[in-house]
C-alpha cells in the first residue's frame, strides 16, 4: 500500500512540475517566432542539443534500429553518421539567419 502510495505521489508531483513549466513558458513565449526558434536566441551547444534530440528521439532510435536489425544491417548507420555532420553544420549556420 505505501509503494503505491509513494508512486502515486510522484507522478503527481512530476505532472504539476511539467504544468508548471508549460505554464511559465506560456508567459515567456511573445510570439510565432519565439515559439517556433526560440526567438533565435540559442547559442551554439543548445542548437545543437534541440537538432540531436529530435533525431535521436524518433529517427535514429527507431527507424534505423528497425532497418538494422531487418535487411540492410550495418549499413543503416549511414543515417547517424550523416545527420552527425549535418548537426556540426546547422549548429553554426542557424544562427546566421534573420
Amino acid at each position: 500500500m505505501s509503494g503505491s502510495f509513494i508512486v502515486a505521489a510522484v507522478v503527481i508531483a512530476y505532472m504539476a512540475f511539467m504544468l508548471f513549466i508549460g505554464w511559465y513558458s506560456k508567459h515567456m513565449i511573445s510570439g510565432n517566432a519565439d515559439f517556433m526558434v526560440a526567438g533565435r536566441r540559442l547559442g551554439p551547444i543548445l542548437m545543437a542539443g534541440t537538432l540531436a534530440a529530435t533525431e535521436i528521439g524518433g529517427g535514429s532510435s527507431l527507424g534505423v534500429v528497425q532497418q538494422g536489425m531487418g535487411k540492410y544491417g550495418i549499413s543503416a548507420a549511414w543515417y547517424v553518421i550523416a545527420m552527425g555532420f549535418a548537426f556540426v553544420i546547422l549548429t553554426f549556420l542557424a544562427g546566421l539567419s534573420s
